[in-house]
């Protein structure tokens, strides 16, 4: 059994790839598409497991910095911003992550006829460990796997001194619908007539217009701006993207890129990056302009075309991210619970960590973050 690292995909065979991880919503074409975008935040690299020099696992990681408190709000924020100002470094760790800072769950492939894939998991633990020395990292985060590879990874608590958190959870809207009417029936009465009350407010200016298209070359510089008005305005941020991504995404076909361009008056003012993946519509990213948000609700209105484009399109989910939970969970979403396993290298700290983990989980501070499936 051998563990080694390579730092592209285009190192790994594709036919491995597909063998071991599969058809997923952020595949082959999509971790290539991360190294064309020059993004500054992480390194992306890939773990692999042979034997007898076949590949039997394939796992994803990147490095960067993470905040700890990156889901903290209120008085709690105020104290651990006041200790930054005498230790800028404070709760920021140089950190190894399984999984891909974009991805809607972590993955660890595993080839599926492997009799002992316990044995790949601590194979994988020894050899990123030497990784970590080598690139200084102090935490090692398995982040956002969904409930069903919790089993996968059973053994990170209870043999390599891992332990358990719960992540920002994603959404999503179930679409057993025939029209969008069905869908609105389904929403509680007071959320029903404030969407409807929204719409025809907006179409009533009979000056908007929306596309859905997959070549965004002209009008990347509008996008990159309103991508970044809405990163500036959240509360949350985890990465930044580069207009680079958003050309590459547009260029490759794994998963469909659909980009889903909102105009008022002929000026783009919202976007949407959707990625097409079997029955579902994985809503990625989003940008507004936001001196004509409120008149027009673009928030409300690009919800409503979107639900309304993939009941045409008989798509039956609609996945809308993490974080904002209170507008999804009111507009028909459900969340849908992911876990993360975090490990600090030093014991004494890994401790304290676990024991600030309980307070500085992200649903202390948002209870829609609670309602989970």
């Amino acid at each position: 059994m051998t563990f080694y690292t390579v730092d592209s995909i285009t190192k790994i065979a594709r036919k491995d790839w597909e063998r071991i991880i599969g058809k997923i919503p952020e595949g082959y074409g999509f971790y290539k598409t991360l190294e064309e975008s020059n993004l500054k935040e992480f390194v992306f690299h890939f773990a692999l497991i042979e034997e007898r020099g076949i590949p039997v696992l394939i796992a994803p990681f990147f490095i960067g910095n993470f905040n700890l408190d990156i889901g903290v709000d209120g008085f709690l924020k105020t104290i651990i911003t006041f200790i930054r100002r005498l230790l800028p470094k404070f709760l920021i760790n140089r950190t190894l992550f399984f999984g891909s800072p974009f991805g809607e769950n972590g993955t660890i492939g595993i080839d599926k006829t492997h009799t002992s894939p316990g044995t790949l998991i601590d194979c994988l633990i020894s050899g990123i460990n030497k990784v970590c020395a080598h690139h200084k990292c102090s935490l090692i985060v398995f982040k956002d796997f969904l409930q069903k590879d919790r089993q996968q990874l059973s053994s990170l608590p209870a043999k390599h001194g891992f332990f358990e958190v719960k992540s920002f959870p994603n959404v999503n809207v179930s679409l057993p619908f025939a029209s969008i009417e069905e869908y609105l029936k389904n929403l509680g009465p007071s959320t029903r007539k404030n969407l409807k009350r929204k719409i025809k407010e907006t179409e009533s200016h009979g000056d908007i217009y929306v596309e859905v298209k997959t070549d965004i070359t002209g009008c990347i510089n509008e996008i990159y701006q309103l991508y970044n008005n809405t990163l500036q305005a959240g509360t949350t941020h985890f990465e930044k993207l580069t207009p680079e991504f958003f050309i590459s995404c547009s260029r490759q076909t794994e998963p469909d890129a659909l980009f889903f361009l909102y105009y008022i008056k002929g000026t783009l003012s919202a976007f949407n990056l959707c990625f097409r993946h079997n029955d579902t519509l994985i809503d990625k990213f989003i940008g507004f302009d936001y001196r004509v948000t409120r008149e027009y609700n673009l928030y409300y209105y690009s919800w409503y075309f979107n639900v309304s484009w993939c009941i045409a399109e008989k798509i039956r989910n609609y996945q809308v991210g993490q974080t904002d939970y209170e507008p999804k969970i009111r507009l028909g979403g459900s969340c849908i619970p992911l876990y993360a396993f975090l490990k600090h290298r030093n014991p004494s700290l890994n401790s304290l960590l676990k024991i600030l983990s309980t307070f500085l989980k992200p649903e202390n501070f948002d209870h829609y973050m609670r309602k989970t499936e």
